[in-house]
């Protein structure tokens, strides 16, 4: 995975330090002091590609260790040609009685599976091209350490040795007779299901080719796509539709012992077969390679079942042509993965999808040719270094709320590891975390929390993969607060796409028990992702606030919304962003995807770009009753080399990138927040450029807003929420309706069948000033529609009373920071030089 160095120091009354992990709140005496979270901001966390070698020269670590290194980027086809490298591991400072000495390696990294006993080690690598010497590095030194003992892995041969000769061994195994009996007795209907389903495969008209094909029955047309409209380029694949029909032949021939099915499916691959490999729908690829398309890869587990489950019904020749076809297409993904998904930061097609499609066609290939081993040993290698791919430990995934689009890896991938490699992936913190996390970032009959990176125009759902997810999750943790959370959803079904891999393994395909909340807290901190969720009450429903500043920069679906906030109540978006992914390209580059539709900062007119060099990161954290306090600095977040697929995108679609982004005069940018129970939320701005620049504070809705004397009025339908701002210069202010590009539907994506109508949402409030350096207050009132506007005092320029606290805060730019929040019952939070701390008065 790509490791950030994380500060554990607390500092405790008479700077007393101590290391601890994980702590929300040190008491010490009456005063608590805000765990520090901050990152070594010398280096971005995540690159998108890797900059760095991990472990760094001179690390100490207790956990199992991946070694890994930078490659060059691959950034079209051409680049990194035949590269290989050599690794030594060794006590001795010469490398000399190495404990790990590989040569001839082709990817860039080493997994150690096990924590190395306690000592210090040494390591190198070198890089070849063509077999010659063009790089050595350094000898680097890493401390392994008594401590926690990280995640165990079996060591690759155990997995290849596992896998049997005998077939099947992707949809069943040959040890899976009394589990298929035992489904179609406990599933009949789910049986039933299947069965018909493959009924309805038999006598269509195949389509005869891989993109723009169409199927016929009875001399009508069949199986279109549901989602868009004829001609466009996304209707016109047809791998998945030869999937699904292959896989479900499959699985009724598994029932049933059927021949038909069997020939059936023989029928529909061979069609598959005969489809040249290179045959791509647009030139060059998605992002400039084929294998970055879903409806590429889709055919490497289409042909993989097939040979997998017909394997003793092919003729030879068919036999010969299928496994033929198979390996150079399962080669040209191993050809495009290498060296990349080990060194770029995220690849989302690949860890959504095709990393699974290329796994299942290892694993079907295995033991066939030496090809096909090195294909198995990767999958598991680049798995076992990288997982999980968004996140650490604490269950957060940085994409956002559509995180079922990683169903298909989540589960088949841990399914097929525990299988042959006997190792459960689902006892990963990660895993463990993830209910926690989708708790709090879309709490039951919510919206989410705003920070999702798929569009803001269908948020108030769980989709089908999420659903299907978690109650593949629910039956591997029995963890109560999911059941407790589907519930609440009023989402409770098997998870069908995988109910049979696991039922046909001996898994238990559900659970059962009532579900409840009673270990779910009110604060929650993912610092992997950069985000905090605050909910005052879950029953009923009242203010949520979402708080965001990103380690993962803007990349991929990440949104430029460092140091971003979001409010909600009841369920219902306050202040939040809007916009649409599929909006067109303006719409979607000069708004969507622009710092200018989030609730955070612009500076001179520019957002933070696209780059996973523009981050943030939560840099103080601390909860109590009362109150939570989280600080984020988004200083770095805006300015970053464009990544090269996005800055053509840009300019595919008439952008002017830097008219729009990366304002490197900008130095300081931190955000207070605090959230104060019974619908309270302060927050205080530091910032600060290197010449005179023009600040502008973005706070938007998706309900009607109105200005008032000192800020704003948003009305919802179940709550409102007035804004009040303050600062030393004078403030401007600027609502409009509209954004920056009217949305359109350039897609033409259907809802329900209905070709979907994009309207222009929401409320936008500029609120600006202009100097070298500035503060700004804002205080904001949530509660329900109706409630009366509650008085916020201006006592002084530096203080402010509000119901149930007392406000001192500084808003002279030529003097530092400081903030301090007084409860009526005696707490005290204050911020002075940095450092936030909760007193006991």
């Amino acid at each position: 995975m790509f490791a950030c160095t994380i500060k554990k120091t607390i500092i405790i009354v008479l700077i007393t330090a101590f290391n601890i992990s994980f702590v929300k709140l040190v008491v010490a005496s009456n005063i608590s002091v805000a765990t520090d979270y901050s990152i070594d901001n010398q280096y971005t966390p995540h690159p998108e590609w890797r900059e760095r070698v991990s472990p760094y020269n001179g690390s100490h670590t207790s956990q199992v260790i991946t070694f890994s290194w930078p490659v060059p980027a691959k950034n079209k086809p051409e680049d990194q040609q035949n590269l290989s490298y050599e690794f030594t591991l060794s006590k001795q400072a010469d490398l000399s009685h190495p404990i790990i000495h590989k040569t001839n390696l082709e990817w860039a990294f080493v997994n150690t599976h096990d924590v190395l006993p306690v000592g210090k080690y040494y390591w190198q690598y070198k890089r070849f091209r063509d077999g010659k010497l063009i790089e050595t590095s350094d000898v680097m030194s890493v401390q392994q350490v008594a401590g926690e003992t990280g995640f165990i892995t079996p060591y690759p041969s155990e997995l290849t040795n596992n896998i049997p000769a005998e077939r099947p061994r992707l949809l069943a195994t040959p040890a899976s007779n009394q589990y298929i009996a035992q489904y179609k007795k406990e599933s009949n209907k789910q049986a039933k299901a299947i069965i018909k389903k493959a009924d309805s495969y038999f006598d269509v008209q195949l389509a005869d080719k891989q993109y723009g094909g169409q199927f016929f029955k009875n001399g009508q047309r069949i199986l279109k796509n549901k989602k868009f409209p004829d001609g466009h380029p996304k209707s016109k694949p047809t791998g998945r539709v030869f999937y699904q029909a292959i896989k479900t032949l499959a699985k009724a021939y598994l029932i049933t012992g059927k021949e038909k099915y069997a020939q059936e499916g023989i029928r529909w691959s061979m069609q598959v077969a005969n489809f040249p490999v290179n045959d791509v729908l647009t030139e060059g690829g998605a992002n400039n390679f084929a294998q970055d398309d879903f409806d590429i890869a889709v055919l490497m587990p289409t042909l993989a079942v097939a040979y997998d489950t017909f394997y003793t019904q092919l003729s030879a020749s068919e036999k010969k042509k299928v496994k033929a076809v198979l390996i150079e297409r399962t080669e040209g993904f191993y050809q495009y993965f290498r060296n990349r998904l080990e060194a770029r930061v995220m690849d989302n097609h690949a860890w959504q999808h095709t990393f699974s499609d290329f796994l299942r066609a290892a694993i079907a290939l295995a033991g066939e040719t030496p090809k096909a081993d090195k294909y198995l040993e990767y999958a598991y290698g680049v798995w076992v270094a990288r997982f999980p791919v968004q996140s650490i430990t604490d269950g957060g995934w940085t994409n956002g709320k559509y995180v079922g689009v990683n169903f298909g890896t989540w589960t088949l991938v841990p399914l097929y590891l525990r299988r042959y490699a006997g190792v459960d992936y689902y006892q990963h913190p990660f895993f463990a975390n993830q209910i926690e996390w989708l708790i709090a970032r879309m709490p039951p009959k919510s919206w989410a929390d705003g920070f999702g990176g798929d569009g803001f125009e269908d948020e108030k759902s769980i989709k089908n993969g999420t659903v299907d997810w978690l109650n593949n999750l629910n039956a591997e943790l029995k963890d109560p607060r999911i059941n407790w959370y589907l519930k609440q959803w009023q989402q409770k079904d098997i998870a069908k796409e995988v109910h049979w891999e696991r039922m046909t393994s001996g898994l238990a395909s559900d659970f059962q028990q009532p579900g409840n909340k009673n270990n779910l807290t009110n604060r929650f901190i993912f610092k992997d992702t950069g985000i905090v969720n605050s909910i005052e009450s879950w029953q009923p429903l009242t203010t949520a606030v979402a708080f965001r500043s990103a380690p993962w920069g803007n990349f991929g679906h990440n949104l430029p919304s460092s140091n971003a906030f979001n409010i909600l109540y009841a369920g219902e978006p306050l202040i939040y962003p809007t916009g649409y992914r599929h909006g067109g390209k303006k719409h979607a580059y000069e708004w969507y995807r622009n710092s200018r539709a989030h609730n955070t900062l612009m500076v001179n007119d520019k957002g933070q770009p696209v780059s996973s060099h523009a981050w943030g990161q939560l840099t103080q954290y601390l909860d109590d009753n009362d109150l939570m306090f989280v600080q984020g600095d988004a200083s770095k977040a805006y300015s970053g080399e464009p990544s090269p697929q996005w800055h053509q995108r840009f300019s595919d679609a008439g952008v002017d990138w830097y008219k729009h982004v990366e304002d490197k005069s900008l130095h300081t940018y931190k955000r207070n927040l605090v959230h104060i129970n019974g619908g309270w939320v302060i927050i205080y701005d530091e910032v600060a450029a290197d010449n005179h620049a023009h600040w502008d504070w973005r706070f938007h809705s998706p309900k009607p807003m109105q200005l008032t004397s000192t800020g704003s009025l948003v009305k919802g339908k179940k709550g409102r929420a007035y804004s009040h701002f303050f600062a030393s210069d004078k403030l401007e202010f600027d609502l409009t309706d509209k954004s920056l590009h009217t949305p359109t539907n350039v897609d033409g994506r259907k809802k329900d069948g209905v070709t979907a109508v994009y309207k222009d949402i929401g409320w936008h409030l500029n609120v600006a000033n202009s100097g070298k350096k500035q503060y700004l207050l804002t205080i904001i009132d949530v509660a329900a529609k109706g409630t009366k506007a509650r008085a916020v005092q201006k006592i002084s320029d530096n203080q402010f009373s509000i119901d149930g606290a007392s406000i001192s805060v500084n808003l002279d730019p030529n003097q530092p920071a400081q903030l301090q929040v007084e409860l009526d019952n005696g707490k005290q939070l204050s911020l002075r030089s940095g450092l936030a701390e909760l007193k006991r008065l």
